[in-house]
């Protein structure tokens, strides 16, 4: 099916592992996600 193939491949970096992002604010979003489902 080509509706799921990906129209642009893009890269990322490391996430996580560089401290960028804050785990308690991850944390209410994954549960927001989670709460959606």
């Amino acid at each position: 099916m080509k509706l799921f193939q990906p129209k642009t491949v893009v890269l990322a970096h490391c996430d996580l592992p560089c401290g960028v992002y804050d785990p308690a604010q991850a944390k209410i979003e994954a549960l927001s996600v989670k709460a959606c489902m």
